[in-house]
């Protein structure tokens, strides 16, 4: 390795490093939000632990009956055993892939400079900090898709197999994340092999294929163990027959979906300046024009166009962790204009440094922890007011006995947080759960859910007049004690 790599690579583990550091402060100073994917999630893995099995499957999407693979279970359980359980231990999978993502890209893009520029963008801005903040199982997509389509290129350039490896077995992965970006993928692999005239090469590598297919053990296994549950919900949704908990959208609500979402990813990376914006249009199309015929590049165009058509045709609703990845298709391309204008004239390279700066310090003061100190989220699915509530509770009960009802979107972040069941959380139990006479205080746990406002009128009048009542940001706590 030359000098000069060596310097820019250790520059790029650095500002990994700093990167990092942000994440971390940020976390100390906003916490971060634990709603029903965190609870269910660290329910699961609880379950893991006192089992000491692993699981074949993960969560349940919401496509009944189709489940993601476990791939995120597996990555968490490490970080839950070495926190002792701590709610945030499956965030630090997240804070790993910020970290990695960018040295990697660096090391493999051969144009340095280019590689420079991408892994800058990666670190600081915001699309990739936001998803690296959140503990959600779908977010390891937008590192994975990003790593993927620079292997694949690779792998076109070069015909290593290694890199083809790599490839099939990442893009297996992706069904264990988000199993719609998994589809997704199989035709872009395939457009950009044929397109760019390796599928001989590709045929002699033909075990490949067993990377691809190593990924889906887990799933396999639980399907010949549960009489092929999920091959039998895929086919009765491909039928028109499955359920889902989202409702079939219409084509024309689709696109006109798509166009918002694509106006506000450029838009959101230029923090609402709407110059800055028409700026990264600009560098988007530069980058696309300039690049040619170079895999990568074109590679990424082939994901972004395949990605957005399968959208368009998509019958149910585009989730957020659906479309975050065209947030790293676009800013990649985006990358590349940057690239290009850097390596023209002089008076280019001044400018591409300029615009860059700005473009990254609009991203980095979004979420920069100045001043540096704890501060109050009134959201009450934030995980430092979850706390608060379960605090106080704990804190008034004074060591006696008590039981805690929740009337929330979900039940299963306030179960693992109390150390119950989510059954004997759930709102619904309420009636049958609570005995006639009870010796000890009941406390409900009351979050805002307006479009549930009937329904949570019926549950509240099941419970007596409270004794006592607290407030903690948009949550409310009622005690209810029996009067001796």
């Amino acid at each position: 390795m030359k000098n000069k790599t060596k310097q820019l690579l250790l520059l790029v583990i650095s500002l990994s490093l700093i990167g990092l550091v942000l994440h971390f402060l940020w976390l100390w100073k906003h916490s971060t939000a634990f709603t029903y994917d965190q609870g269910r999630d660290l329910l699961d893995l609880r379950e893991m632990y006192l089992l000491g099995k692993l699981r074949l499957i993960g969560a349940e999407t919401s496509l009944h009956g189709v489940f993601y693979g476990p791939f995120w279970y597996w990555l968490s359980f490490p970080f839950y055993l070495l926190t002792g359980g701590n709610p945030l231990s499956t965030i630090f999978v997240l804070l790993g892939m910020s970290f990695v993502t960018p040295v990697i890209t660096f090391w493999l893009i051969d144009e340095r400079k280019l590689g420079l520029i991408l892994a800058i963008i990666y670190i600081f801005s915001y699309s990739f900090f936001n998803s690296s903040t959140v503990a959600l199982n779908t977010n390891p997509v937008i590192f994975i898709v990003t790593i993927l389509v620079i292997l694949l290129s690779k792998f076109i350039d070069t015909n290593n197999k290694k890199f083809l490896y790599l490839t099939m077995f990442l893009s297996g992965s992706l069904f264990h994340f988000e199993p719609l970006i998994g589809l997704l993928w199989i035709p872009v692999f395939v457009i950009s092999i044929f397109g760019f005239k390796k599928v001989r090469e590709f045929l002699k590598v033909k075990e490949s294929v067993l990377f691809y297919g190593m990924t889906f053990l887990p799933q396999l296994i639980f399907e010949f163990k549960h009489s092929f549950l999920q091959t039998k919900a895929l086919f009765s949704l491909l039928l028109g027959h499955g359920d889902s908990l989202t409702k079939i959208y219409d084509p024309i609500s689709r696109l006109k979906d798509l166009q918002n979402i694509i106006g506000g990813i450029f838009v959101n990376q230029a923090d609402g300046n709407i110059f800055l914006s028409i700026v990264l249009v600009l560098l988007f199309l530069f980058g696309i024009k300039k690049n040619g015929n170079k895999a990568m590049g074109i590679i990424f165009l082939i994901t972004l166009i395949v990605f957005l058509f399968g959208f368009a045709i998509y019958p149910y609703a585009l989730w957020s962790w659906y479309t975050s990845s065209l947030d790293t298709l676009i800013l990649s391309l985006v990358g590349l204009g940057f690239y290009y204008l850097f390596i023209g004239s002089k008076k280019m390279k001044l400018i591409s440094v300029c615009i860059f700066s700005i473009f990254i310090l609009a991203n980095m003061q979004r979420y920069l922890p100045w001043p540096l100190e704890q501060g109050f989220s009134s959201d009450a699915a934030n995980l430092r007011t979850r706390l608060r509530v379960i605090d106080l509770i704990y804190n008034d009960s004074n060591g006696k006995g008590m039981k805690i009802f929740t009337f929330a979107p979900y039940v299963e972040e306030y179960a693992y947080l109390t150390n119950q069941t989510p059954y004997a959380a759930a709102k619904e139990e309420a009636d049958r759960s609570i005995p006639a006479k009870k010796a000890e205080c009941t406390y409900l746990i009351m979050e805002p859910f307006e479009s549930q406002e009937k329904w949570f009128w019926d549950w509240r009048y099941r419970f007596p007049e409270a004794e006592k009542t607290w407030t903690v940001g948009r949550t409310t706590i009622d005690k209810l004690c029996e009067k001796s």
